[in-house]
């Protein structure tokens, strides 16, 4: 996530690989409260929405990056209390998508339909689990989809 400016400078506004570990691997096991600021590393985001859902287990947060207003989304890893997580965590093995993953696809689509693009997506632990595919589907949406559309006119 290091963006090069054009003169070579490194952009230091936007969050790095440092900063989305950060914020997945410490501030997600905190208490992550709507509207309150984090300061990742020299960096200051606003927690912009929280998902709690009791159901599927999922737990995610998104943040906007102030200095540049970017947003990233935020999966939290497994909580051992929780037996979705644990639930969650065996059915990672297998081909079905757990109902956690499928939450934590239509938890980064409402906040894409809320906010615009999403800048980066986080997760540690579990959050990774259920971060990647949805980040794998965005990017074959993004990328091959229209790659294909343009390919039949």
């Amino acid at each position: 996530m290091v963006s090069i400016k054009q003169d070579g400078r490194i952009n230091s506004r936007q969050l790095n690989d440092l900063d989305l570990v950060e914020l997945a691997g410490f501030h997600a096991y905190k208490t992550v409260r709507e509207n309150k600021y984090i300061t990742v590393n020299d960096k200051k985001v606003k927690v912009v929405d929280v998902i709690a859902d009791p159901e599927t287990g999922l737990n995610a947060f998104t943040v906007q990056n102030t200095a540049n207003g970017g947003y990233t989304v935020v999966y939290t890893g497994t909580n051992p209390k929780s037996k979705e997580d644990i639930i969650t965590d065996l059915h990672l093995v297998n081909t079905t998508a757990p109902p956690q993953l499928e939450a934590g696809e239509e938890y980064l689509n409402d906040m894409e339909k809320k906010f615009g693009k999403i800048d980066s997506i986080a997760g540690n632990s579990l959050g990774g689990g259920v971060g990647v595919p949805t980040l794998e589907l965005v990017l074959f949406l993004r990328v091959y989809v229209p790659t294909m559309e343009c390919m039949s006119d």
